[in-house]
């Protein structure tokens, strides 16, 4: 007994039936769209399919469903993207014995179908008068970028990055050790507590001389150690042998004349031609005392933490380690390393959040939610009690299927969602997110490209609000080198892209993707681009605005 499954972004082309002695009966069942949806007029369904877990729970209804009412094969083809009205969205052809038992198993499938498989209305596309089946609209663009194919109003990027900083808290400060604080985030304002240098020093290796003496000859008086007084005074002819950091503490002006540049005989020191540099660095060079040294906000760097300890200070005020906590769901997902199975795919997403969390210097643990609820909630719950988190992400089950829970989860763990539903976005649309606590939650979509975009779109600003930083994201703008031919599309859409310089200047490829479980795409992204919706599709020699994040490996 066969199942064949198809997915397909194509019209759907019915077949004809199988040529099988024993059939009794080839029922065929045509779900098309209607031009109603919740009593007003539309264009169109945008649907999304997550084909691994579509598949595989479409195999387990089949296999129960054919226990009770046997059939000799299954043809199940269904659209995904945008299916316009009048146009077929699924087709089920079943090959049985007899017509009983068919009609049973398709009306039982047809049932599940709705309940059970993560195949959903993405979005209902607004009715704009038009039914062109073709490819082109009246005004020849492509059928994505007709007025047909708007979709309903949704929560808009700008307006949902602002209600997560609203609504995510800035976490407490903490004192941190100097071996700590490189990559956190400073949390004070660092004052420079006296000129610096306090005192004038060498900056090499030689003899301190006045410079407000005209000779070439000298006498060699003595050799001043870095750990004593330094150089207090001097006479005219008087020279002092001084190593690079040696304090100058004279009234008059005093300059370093470099080994290499001088000639010693006993004590005679003699140097034809007196060099340019003074070699000195001079009291208050860097920074005045009061001056401020380091704002409060950036990730402190080694260079900061050098500054820091310059000052004498042995720690500094920054933000803690945030504590996140992030949950992978689906009975479908395997754990990389173990044995490969039909239907099962390898769990990404894990690894990504890990690795974008660790190139932001923060950890993570980790676990796996089965599509059972009660025991999902029992879990979170049980890690929350001994991990209060700042940051909660759980991967999948964000989008409107039967069989996803994570709102309903986050609700039952006291989170206020604010966001749910999704945002007018590709890849990623797909979004949940609430507050607790002093804490935030976020819904991500499942897969792999739109988990990327979403983290890198709505979790770094709450990350950067956590942690009391500025905005994390740059913005270049580039020429573009390449793109895929389709890029236009009613929805405001992010392109991996590989952001790289040429002749000096900076230029950017965009990778393609056909569907948002497209992992390929991600392998040599350095940055993304934002197409505007609705706009023209921009070609090689535009100029295009490459966003560039902290998670990225850095393209300059």
């Amino acid at each position: 007994m066969s199942f064949s499954i198809t997915f397909t972004s194509s019209p759907i082309v019915v077949p004809e039936p199988p040529e099988d002695p024993g059939m009794g009966a080839w029922l065929e069942f045509r779900g098309m769209v209607r031009g109603l949806e919740s009593g007003r007029s539309i264009g169109g369904l945008r649907y999304e399919i997550y084909h691994a877990m579509a598949e595989r729970q479409l195999r387990r209804i089949h296999e129960e469903i054919a226990a009770q009412h046997p059939v000799r094969g299954v043809l199940f083809i269904h659209r995904e993207g945008l299916v316009r009205v009048g146009e077929t969205a699924v087709y089920v052809g079943v090959a049985s014995a007899h017509r009983g038992e068919g009609i049973r198993y398709l009306e039982t499938l047809m049932n599940r179908l709705k309940q059970d498989v993560p195949i959903w209305k993405a979005e209902v596309l607004a009715d704009c008068g038009s039914r062109a089946a073709d490819a082109s609209g009246s005004n020849g663009v492509s059928a994505r970028q007709s007025a047909c194919s708007n979709p309903q109003p949704a929560m808009q990027v700008s307006d949902a990055v602002r209600i997560i900083r609203e609504k995510t808290p800035l976490t407490e400060s903490v004192d941190t050790p100097l071996s700590r604080c490189a990559g956190r985030t400073l949390r004070e304002t660092v004052i420079a507590p006296h000129d610096l240098p306090r005192t004038a020093r060498a900056t090499m290796d030689g003899f301190a001389v006045r410079a407000d003496e005209d000779r070439h000859d000298w006498r060699v008086a003595r050799t001043a150690q870095t750990d004593d007084a330094g150089v207090t005074d001097l006479a005219p002819d008087e020279a002092v042998r001084v190593s690079t950091g040696t304090a100058l503490l004279c009234r008059h002006p005093v300059r370093v004349l470099p080994v290499e540049c001088v000639r010693r005989d006993g004590d005679t020191l003699s140097c034809g031609k007196i060099p340019e540099l003074r070699h000195v660095h001079s009291r208050g060079a860097d920074a005045r005392e009061g001056e401020t040294l380091i704002e409060p906000g950036p990730p402190l760097s080694p260079g900061g933490v050098a500054l820091l300890a310059s000052l004498g200070k042995a720690s500094a005020r920054t933000t803690r380690p945030l504590s996140i906590l992030h949950y992978t769901t689906g009975d479908e997902i395997l754990a990389p390393g173990e044995t490969a199975k039909a239907g099962f795919i390898f769990d990404s997403n894990g690894p990504l959040i890990a690795a974008l969390l660790g190139s932001l210097g923060e950890t993570v643990r980790q676990a796996h939610l089965r599509e059972n609820y009660d025991a999902a909630l029992a879990t979170v719950r049980a890690d929350i009690a001994k991990h209060t988190p700042d940051l909660l992400l759980v991967s999948g089950g964000a989008g409107p299927g039967a069989g996803d829970f994570t709102e309903k989860l986050l609700r039952d763990l006291g989170y206020d969602i604010a966001i749910r539903g999704g945002v007018n976005v590709r890849p990623g649309k797909p979004l949940i997110f609430g507050s607790c606590n002093g804490g935030v939650a976020f819904g991500l979509p499942g897969n792999p490209l739109s988990h990327w975009a979403a983290f890198h779109t709505f979790v770094i600003p709450a990350i950067a609000r956590l942690r009391g930083e500025s905005e994390l994201v740059r913005e270049i703008r580039a020429t573009l080198a390449g793109a895929p031919d389709d890029l236009a599309d009613a929805r405001p859409t992010n392109h991996p892209a590989l952001l790289f310089w040429e002749n000096g200047e900076p230029r950017v490829q965009l990778y393609p993707w056909s569907a948002s479980g497209n992992v390929r795409a991600l392998a040599g992204a350095n940055a993304m681009v934002r197409i505007a919706p609705d706009s023209p599709a921009p070609r090689p020699g535009d100029t295009v605005t490459a966003l560039v994040f902290p998670t990225f490996c850095n393209p300059l």
